[in-house]
């Protein structure tokens, strides 16, 4: 499963994990650049911003479910903050976590209802 199948799942999660994944590919592209000196890096990842001009930081993400606040997606994840540098890692575990381990709670429970 990948973001495109978030789609059909929740429209409003989709099209914020659209955003952050445009943000993260922006990163990769900069960081292949070869020859950036530092000062030219640092001003290309300073103006990765959504069409609307929101950089990583600006959604104000931590390393928890995105579906439920409580759920850390890492050790200690309500005190990792998301930021363009650990992005595509929170994207991933977020979608692993949607799509595999949601499923999983959802399993446990009804094999519960029926002990």
């Amino acid at each position: 499963m990948n973001l495109f199948d978030l789609r059909r799942l929740n429209q409003l999660y989709f099209n914020t994990f659209s955003q952050l994944q445009t943000l993260a590919n922006r990163k990769k592209e900069v960081d292949a650049m070869l020859g950036l000196d530092y000062d030219s890096r640092k001003r290309l990842l300073g103006s990765i911003k959504t069409p609307a001009g929101a950089s990583v930081e600006d959604f104000d993400l931590y390393f928890v479910c995105p579906t439920d606040p409580s759920i850390e997606l890492i050790k200690d994840g309500h005190e990792e903050k998301v930021t363009l540098d650990n992005l595509q890692d929170y994207i991933d575990l977020s979608l692993h976590f949607i799509f595999h381990e949601t499923v999983n709670l959802q399993i446990k429970a009804f094999k519960k209802g029926f002990g």
